[in-house]
């Protein structure tokens, strides 16, 4: 196969998520068509990255893909729950974005040892005093997101 630059890394389609919510507080959508693996992903951000994009700010870019997509934020309480890696990194990069836009949001972290660039933007998120969680209350939030 012949790639160039404007491959789309996105060619390992998932077929229709037939699986039962197992988690009946998170809107899932059953008839989404498609998702990007995550070997596709990482090759994604490997060659991005490589081709001049710093890391922070494919998670700032991810974050702002979130809170572009969820549409309305407009009072909802949201709890962000992060993990330790990158993933985790974009959960505290959109718990700046929504705090920076007045939304109500706190924080799960779900663990204490930080990817170098999940670190940079959880320590923004002790700065701008986002609130952080131990035990959340799940019927306590509108929206929750799992990073």
């Amino acid at each position: 196969m012949r790639r160039s630059t404007q491959t789309n890394y996105a060619e390992h389609i998932l077929e229709d998520n037939k699986t039962m919510n197992p988690y009946p507080m998170i809107q899932w959508n059953p008839t989404a068509k498609s998702a990007v693996s995550v070997a596709a992903m990482r090759e994604a951000d490997r060659r991005t990255i490589e081709n001049g994009t710093p890391s922070l700010e494919l998670m700032r870019r991810a974050a702002q893909g979130v809170f572009d997509a969820y549409g309305d934020w407009s009072g909802k309480a949201v709890l962000i729950l992060c993990g330790g890696g990158n993933n985790g990194g974009d959960g505290y990069a959109l718990a700046e974005n929504l705090q920076d836009h007045g939304v109500s949001v706190a924080l799960y972290p779900a663990s204490k040892k930080l990817s170098q660039d999940g670190a940079y933007y959880h320590r923004r998120c002790v700065e701008k005093n986002v609130p952080m969680v131990t035990e959340p209350d799940y019927n306590g939030y509108d929206v929750y997101v799992d990073c």
